[in-house]
């Protein structure tokens, strides 16, 4: 006699019959698929492009952003 296993509906199936509760093994590529990795931060990016929004954003700001600090520094070595 094999054991049995409960299913929802009350009905009991053996546990080797092929609706046992045993997950398949997964495709192996569907799980090592290449995903991009954002240059900016270093996480897989869901972008097409490859680069997450706002780290083209910082990216982009990064020149204005340093030649605001030179200008800050600048003014505060002349008011000394």
């Amino acid at each position: 006699m094999s054991q049995v296993d409960p299913t929802p509906k009350g009905r009991r199936l053996p546990v080797d019959s092929k609706f046992s509760t045993a997950k398949p093994a997964p495709l192996i590529g569907a799980t090592q698929r290449l995903r991009k990795v954002c240059p900016v931060c270093g996480d897989i990016s869901y972008s097409h492009a490859g680069i997450h929004p706002q780290c083209a954003m910082r990216l982009a700001d990064a020149p204005h952003v340093e030649r605001l600090k030179r200008l800050r520094k600048a003014a505060l070595d002349a008011t000394r």
